[in-house]
């Protein structure tokens, strides 16, 4: 059986590695949409690991490197979460409850600004786009009829 202590370190690798990783997902996300690095689903791929089907166009050079330095991301993360672990022993579990309560909430509020941000501002040139072509068929019907 896990001695009472090893049960509480492992239950903070635990939580706090599901904390890093979810990170690691986001900013892998944003890399993979935004910086149109490849991913990690195309590095499988690649390989044909966990079912994915092969790619047509094999990775290569930049490509496959990007995609091991996004993989490498998620095992860098991990390995963190366990340094920080091992450094921070005394710390008790109902502190480390706290630190990722304040973390959990920080990202839920920053994800709900970020998306209600986008959101009205996609509205808002959705509608002058429309309003301007809109504008323009009538202006044009007066002109030329």
């Amino acid at each position: 059986m896990v001695e009472k202590n090893n049960l509480s370190i492992l239950i903070r690798i635990f939580s706090y590695s599901i904390l890093a990783l979810t990170l690691v997902f986001l900013i892998n996300n944003v890399l993979t949409v935004w910086f149109e690095w490849p991913g990690v689903k195309k590095l499988f791929a690649h390989y044909e690991l966990f079912g994915f089907k092969k790619l047509n166009k094999p990775l290569e050079g930049l490509a496959i490197n990007l995609s091991y330095t996004q993989l490498l991301f998620y095992f860098a993360s991990f390995i963190g979460v366990i340094f920080f672990v091992l450094k921070s022993i005394k710390q008790t579990l109902q502190t480390d409850s706290e630190i990722l309560t304040k973390i959990t909430a920080y990202v839920v509020r920053s994800s709900f600004w970020a998306v209600l941000i986008v959101g009205v501002a996609d509205f808002l040139f959705q509608n002058y786009i429309y309003s301007l072509s809109f504008n323009i068929s009538l202006f044009c019907n007066w002109l030329f009829h």
